[in-house]
């Protein structure tokens, strides 16, 4: 198109000139050369004109160009504002909602202790009586005599009566004097931890320990097991929350007793608990006894099923015989076996293992289940547990149950992550 133009203008330019030359040289009567430098002066003229007139249209451009460009990064730092304002918006946002978030947990937390406490309460007007009262007609029938409120009873501790030792659970449980210690769960042969092992101490007003093997019989009589299950939990579930924080790929057992899953009490709150920490699944392990399995009826079964539909896995300990069904075991959740090194080193024909030791890993692994090793205290039991291709394994060679400080535990204020 601009080519047409170009000829177009060339054609008339020579048209005029011509009919210029021609008026000039008849009319005006001037000679050919005259006619020739005039139009010579004419063409000069134009050109410049010409000239003048484009040079002023490419700087008109340039300068609408300018204009246009000056818009244009104008409104590309509006959009930056915005989006500046955007991002702290949204910082703001997700630190309210991380606040808000926190805020619900603690809640939570109160509520929920508080539901034991209540609940510790109306044991000592009710079920501590009764179990006393269980207690105490047992021992009499044992011992075919009567027995008074202080001659020491089987099971005591030294010189505490099973009344005593209750009462004294109970005062534990309604004054917080529970405490939380975690055990090393570490991977073969590297012993870099890889899971923590949640267990429960209590402290009489003393300060001194109770140790699970003096008061869990007491308790589970009593039914207060339920409140030390549900205090653990809580207490897990905090100390989850920090690993996750400092984004350490490390999961805590949690051990949890027939007796809370059977509670209709309990068990709907402790349930409800665990649906507002679903996100804790891939962490968060919950430990049964062999003998909790092997005795499980449809309620205990059913409970099992209802952690594990949220995605909460299991794990078995205090295993005394291996000739069980794996495959149920399996479809049920489990996905760790906790066996003892000595039963894995001596006792397997003793377990009611029909294979040796050194394939039992590989027999667990078909269902997907993990063989972890327990109660190592040897270097030597360290060897012949390679031998056998142990992955996982958990001791007093490794370390002891350590205390969790109190003020870990009741840190609410979720600290920034960072990679470990």
């Amino acid at each position: 198109m601009n080519t047409a133009k170009t000829y177009f203008s060339a054609f008339a330019l020579i048209i005029a000139c011509a009919v210029i030359g021609y008026a000039l040289w008849i009319i005006a009567g001037l000679t050919r050369v005259e006619v020739a430098l005039t139009l010579s002066c004419l063409l000069l003229g134009a050109a410049q004109i010409i000239s003048h007139l484009s040079r002023d249209r490419r700087f008109d451009r340039t300068v609408a160009q300018v204009d246009d460009l000056a818009l244009a990064s104008a409104q590309t730092v509006r959009e930056m504002d915005s989006l500046k304002q955007n991002l702290i918006d949204l910082e703001a946002s997700v630190e309210k909602a991380g606040d808000t978030r926190n805020d619900e947990l603690t809640a939570q937390f109160q509520i929920l202790e508080t539901l034991v406490k209540q609940l510790a309460e109306r044991l000592a007007s009710t079920q501590a009586s009764m179990a006393i009262g269980g207690l105490a007609q047992a021992t009499e029938t044992h011992n075919g005599a009567a027995v008074n409120g202080h001659q020491p009873q089987e099971g005591a501790i030294g010189e505490i009566t099973d009344a005593q030792l209750l009462n004294m659970i109970r005062h534990s449980l309604e004054e917080n004097r529970v405490d939380l210690y975690l055990q090393p769960i570490v991977v073969l042969p590297q012993r870099k931890t890889r899971f923590y092992e949640a267990l429960t101490r209590l402290r009489d007003s003393g300060g001194e320990v109770i140790m699970p093997s003096s008061y869990l019989r007491i308790a589970e009589t009593a039914g207060i097991m339920p409140m030390i299950d549900n205090l653990l939990l809580f207490r897990c579930v905090k100390v989850v929350r920090r690993l996750i924080e400092r984004s350490r790929d490390i999961g805590v057992f949690c051990n949890i007793s027939a007796h809370s899953l059977l509670d209709a009490e309990f068990f709907p709150h402790f349930l409800e608990f665990i649906k507002q920490n679903e996100e804790l699944a891939g962490s968060l392990i919950f430990e049964f006894s062999q003998a909790t399995i092997n005795g499980a009826g449809p309620l205990e079964i059913e409970s099992m099923a209802m952690l594990r539909e949220i995605g909460f896995e299991f794990s078995m300990d205090n295993v005394t015989s291996l000739d069980f069904d794996y495959q149920i075991l399996a479809d049920r959740g489990f996905r760790y076996v906790k066996v003892d090194s000595h039963t894995l080193i001596d006792g397997m024909s003793g377990a009611g293992a029909q294979i040796h030791s050194a394939d039992l890993k590989t027999l667990l692994g078909r269902y997907g289940i993990e063989l972890i090793a327990g109660k190592i205290e040897t270097e030597r039991d360290v060897v012949t547990l390679l031998d056998y291709e142990v992955g996982l394994g958990q001791g007093y060679l490794f370390a002891e149950p350590r205390l969790v400080r109190e003020e870990i535990i009741d840190s609410s204020r979720p600290q920034q992550a960072r990679a470990m």
